[in-house]
């Protein structure tokens, strides 16, 4: 399951743009089966999803992707995959004179590669994240930030290292409350009561013991290079749509 949330704040930002939406995705891995959730959770969200397509991890040339783009008139694009082959697709759109309303990528880009790679050509992506930006004021945020750089300086923050710091933390939260009586089995039965965790306010609530995923998200842009949270202070808040991939 996963949640509407980000894809209601594009839509409130501008509607005419959602109804002519393209979900590509490299062909690799878990890509495939994320896109699709994606492009689930978009139309239940009221897109208009015309074109949904996987790119092969061997393909280097983008022309065509983008050229079928322009001939449906697409306006919003996201895409699921590796930095690089955002990069990539963001370079032939731009070679082609082509800039869709909305051009969305994952978590996996939050973070400076993209813009380190791709300049100006990927300035203004959006990506929807679980948690507050990292420029943001947050002292959860900024607690994971301040031990990275203790642990490796000059290392950048990731949507995935936090998560990391959430699930350690949940772990040691745990094992302190059950005391002598921590086993393998005590904690599992222990998880499974934790129904609103968010690391003390790290990142948007999640139900672990329901094994369901969190309903808020906020949306960053990269503006001139720097990721920044254009979603208001707090969280937008959708529901979990069951997607065609969990069914």
């Amino acid at each position: 399951m996963i949640t509407d949330a980000a894809y209601q704040f594009y839509a409130e930002q501008d509607k005419q743009a959602t109804q002519s939406a393209a979900f590509l995705y490299l062909n690799l891995g878990g890509s495939p089966a994320l896109a699709r959730s994606f492009a689930d959770a978009a139309e239940s969200a009221g897109f208009g999803v015309k074109i949904y397509k996987g790119i092969e991890s061997s393909e280097f040339n983008y022309a065509p992707f983008v050229q079928e783009l322009k001939d449906e008139g697409i306006t919003f694009v996201s895409f699921t995959g590796a930095t690089q082959q955002a990069v990539r697709l963001a370079d032939a759109m731009a070679q082609q004179g082509y800039k869709p309303d909305q051009f969305v990528v994952t978590q996996t880009q939050y973070g400076p590669e993209l813009a380190a790679q791709g300049g100006a050509n990927v300035d203004g992506a959006l990506a929807p994240v679980p948690h507050p930006a990292f420029t943001g004021d947050n002292q959860q945020v900024a607690l994971y930030t301040q031990w990275l750089q203790r642990v490796k300086p000059g290392a950048s923050p990731t949507t995935f290292g936090l998560f990391a710091w959430s699930a350690t933390r949940l772990f040691v939260e745990q094992a302190v409350a059950l005391g002598g009586t921590l086993t393998r089995e005590s904690l599992v039965e222990s998880l499974r009561g934790v129904q609103k965790w968010t690391a003390g306010g790290l990142h948007s609530e999640m139900n672990v013991g329901g094994k369901q995923s969190f309903t808020c998200s906020t949306v960053v842009q990269l503006q001139r290079g720097e990721w920044r949270q254009i979603s208001g202070d707090g969280y937008d808040c959708g529901k979990l749509v069951r997607t065609s991939v969990a069914r």
